[in-house]
């Protein structure tokens, strides 16, 4: 789960997860991009002041925005970012219900079409939330192996994210990183990042503390 390094420069995709973004054009230039480490390339924010942003943080803010784009019928758009997210072979986790992507997919069409052979990157989960609802699962994560988990939502909610270890600690605590209806993203922590001392499995809470539905994507790596 460790992060990578990719052909291509996430300059035009860093905006995607945490800026706001102009649509012209906006899906061919995601279609052949890759993400890179923060490493690398720091990506910059609304204030444009370097920001380092983890890869599954940057998958988090893409599934998101391309859920917009596939309910505004942007094809497009949701092409561009497809493929994107296709080059960095993010797929749903096993058990983790109906694939999105495959909805997705149907609407972009051929210019989004799946890319030969399968690449071993973040899986995600999805779902819906309404206010002061909750949602509880698990994961296991290996000894020694740093472990990223982020999040992201669309809708006026307030997303909590709690993960907590075996021993009841909690591990990390943070806030969706919002993508309204226009596409603004707001600025502030939306990942946790560790690296476990054993291989344990760990709780993680989702709770909506916002009045209104959110849909949510939570990102492992």
């Amino acid at each position: 789960m460790k992060h990578r390094f990719f052909k291509g420069i996430a300059a035009v995709l860093g905006p995607v997860v945490l800026s706001a973004c102009s649509h012209s054009a906006e899906g061919g230039a995601l279609a052949d991009k890759a993400y890179t480490s923060p490493a690398s390339t720091p990506l910059k924010s609304i204030s444009q002041e370097p920001q380092q942003i983890s890869r599954a943080a940057w998958a988090a803010g893409l599934l998101a925005r391309a859920d917009g784009a596939y309910e505004a019928g942007d094809v497009q758009r949701l092409s561009g970012i497809l493929s994107a997210l296709r080059t960095n072979g993010v797929s749903l986790q096993e058990g983790g219900g109906v694939d999105p992507m495959a909805a997705w997919s149907e609407q972009a069409g051929p210019a989004a079409a799946s890319m030969r052979g399968r690449l071993l990157g973040p899986g995600f989960l999805h779902g819906r939330l309404a206010p002061g609802e909750s949602w509880h699962g698990g994961q296991t994560f290996f000894s020694g192996k740093s472990s990223t988990v982020a999040l992201s939502q669309r809708g006026t909610a307030l997303l909590r994210l709690r993960i907590v270890n075996a021993q009841k600690e909690t591990v990390c605590e943070r806030s969706a990183n919002r993508v309204s209806a226009g596409e603004q993203a707001e600025n502030g922590p939306q990942d946790c990042h560790f690296t476990p001392l054993y291989t344990q499995r760990y709780n993680i809470d989702l709770r909506n503390e916002g009045p209104g539905n959110a849909i949510y994507y939570l990102v492992f790596d």
